[in-house]
């Protein structure tokens, strides 16, 4: 049986409505699934700059497109970590 307490340091909110809970719920979940995303794709960019070896390394110019500001720095922070 899953433990439903939350971690320690773990944020808390007290909602209104089931409605506002599921709402947040979807949020996170989408959240968790970007950043697996983001992992993946960070994976793929490493194997292909370590494909490429050091000394055929090129420039290439990427546009970042996103809904919201913090999910566009989130995408740009892992491109840059992996060039």
């Amino acid at each position: 049986m899953a433990c439903l307490a939350p971690n320690t340091g773990e944020e808390m909110r007290v909602i209104d409505s089931e409605r506002q809970a599921k709402e947040i719920i979807d949020m996170r979940k989408s959240n968790q699934k970007q950043n697996q995303l983001n992992e993946k794709q960070t994976l793929k960019m490493k194997s292909f700059m370590e494909s490429t070896g050091s000394s055929d390394r090129k420039t290439l110019a990427i546009m970042i497109k996103a809904d919201v500001q913090g999910s566009s720095e989130g995408n740009q922070g892992i491109i840059n970590k992996a060039g």
